[in-house]
This record gives C-alpha cells, sequence and structure tokens, in this order.
C-alpha cells in the first residue's frame, strides 16, 4: 500500500495572526521517494526538516509563484511556520524580493532551534510561539496590520483600489511595499491568495468559482496558470501527487 504523507496543522493564537498563518508539520515514511507538486499559496514558509538521506537543515522558501515538482524522501520529517507577509518584516526582518520560486538555506542553528525533536509537533510549536511572541514589534504600523487583517478576511478577494481605500494606503505605497519585501506586486499576490482560497472548493467537487472571478472561464484560466492544471485534474489529484490536496483535509 502506498504510504501518505501524514500531516499535522495548528493555527496561531490570536495575538500572532498578523505574522502567522500556521504552524505544522508533515512526516512521509515511505520506503521509496514519493513525487508531488507544490502549489503557491501566498505564504513564506520556514521550514526546519531531516531525512535518511539527508541532514537535519532550515530553510526559508520564499513565494511561490508557479506549481514546484519536489520528492519527498524516505524517513521525512518536517516542522514548518507558515508567516504571512507582516510576518516577513515584523518576525523574521528580512526582504525576500530575491527569492520568489526560490528558497534560502539558514544556518542550522538558526533562532536557537537547532536541536529541534521533529517528531514532537507540540514541543515544536511551543518553541516557536516563544520565539515569535518575543519578537513581536510592540508598535507595528496600525496600517499595515489592518491591511493584513483585510488580506486574512477577504482571501485577495478585492481589489488594490479597494484595499487602498480601506487601508489608507496609497496603491503606489502598497505596490512599493509588496515589491521590495516580497518581489511582486500586490494585485498578483491577491491572485494567489485566491487561487489558495479555491482548494477547499475544488477537493469538495466544486469546479465553478466562488472568489471573486469574472466567469468561469476566468476561474479556469486562473487556476491553470498558478496549477499548470485544470480544476477537474487538481480534484482527480492522480498519484496524490498534489500535495496540498493529499493531506488537506475535506470540509
Amino acid at each position: 500500500m502506498k504510504q501518505v504523507p501524514k500531516y499535522r496543522f495548528q493555527a496561531p493564537e490570536q495575538a500572532l495572526q498578523p505574522y502567522v498563518d500556521g504552524f505544522w508539520s508533515l512526516q512521509y515514511e515511505g520506503e521509496a521517494p514519493m513525487d508531488v507538486v507544490l502549489l503557491p499559496d501566498g505564504k513564506i514558509d520556514l521550514l526546519f526538516s531531516s531525512a535518511k538521506q539527508q541532514p537535519y537543515h532550515v530553510v526559508l522558501v520564499g513565494l511561490s509563484t508557479l506549481p514546484e515538482k519536489l520528492k519527498l524522501l524516505p524517513g521525512l520529517v518536517m516542522f514548518g511556520i507558515s508567516f504571512h507577509p507582516l510576518g516577513l518584516e515584523y518576525i523574521l526582518r528580512k526582504s525576500m524580493a530575491g527569492f520568489v520560486n526560490k528558497a534560502l538555506l539558514l544556518p542550522s542553528g538558526f533562532w536557537g532551534m537547532e536541536n529541534l525533536d521533529l517528531d514532537d509537533f507540540k514541543g515544536c510549536v511551543q518553541q516557536a510561539v516563544l520565539k515569535i511572541t518575543a519578537l513581536v514589534p510592540k508598535m507595528p504600523d496600525n496600517r499595515k496590520l489592518l491591511m493584513q487583517r483585510v488580506l486574512n478576511e477577504t482571501g485577495g478577494n478585492m481589489t488594490v483600489q479597494a484595499m487602498e481605500k480601506r487601508c489608507f494606503i496609497s496603491a503606489r505605497q502598497l505596490n512599493r511595499y509588496w515589491e521590495q519585501q516580497l518581489g511582486l506586486p500586490l494585485k498578483t499576490y491577491m491572485q494567489i491568495l485566491r487561487f489558495r482560497q479555491s482548494f477547499n472548493h475544488i477537493k469538495n467537487g466544486k469546479l465553478y468559482p466562488e472568489g471573486n472571478y469574472a466567469d468561469q472561464s476566468h476561474f479556469i484560466k486562473e487556476v491553470k496558470r498558478l496549477s499548470g492544471h485544470l480544476p477537474k485534474e487538481l480534484l482527480q489529484n492522480q498519484n496524490d501527487r498534489f500535495l496540498q490536496f493529499t493531506v488537506m483535509p475535506s470540509r
């Protein structure tokens, strides 16, 4: 029987929600490498991982705009922290503008977490929460907090002009911020978020737009552009190749 990766997820406490989307773990116990595809989801991931053929290492993954083919190695154990854009500025304190569709290898002792027991998901979350809480700014920009809250609430289903009015930040400033921090325009980022919002709909067999798409044709075109596949192919998920669809529970 084919081994399916084991996935766990924990949402952050309220104080961390402007910065962190969630904490998660992935374990693959198969005896042979598993080919998977990772789809763009609008998050910046800090990954702590090891496998039978790979030593413990830490990687910071920039935003993805394209599907990425990966191999899950036997014995893979991974702990991940998915950050919102605001977490990149205030918690990680680093620009990832030069790392769109790329990853940055970090020192194994990053954040003093080199001795993580990756099999202990609860323990990993506790250590991460302590570190992130210590880094939360005392006086963040309230307009940026509002910006992130609006993105979380709408899932990208709005225009840049609407964001400008809601957050009292000009479209020019918004786009400059996104280009400097993440390496792409706000409009592109919101398209990725909207695509991510469609995952649950597609997995539940709803192959029509539920987000802010002009029509069915627009929806199919956007899904194909960001995933390389039609919505029905994502639903079929042959050989469990679309990792997020394999591990994501139906709702």
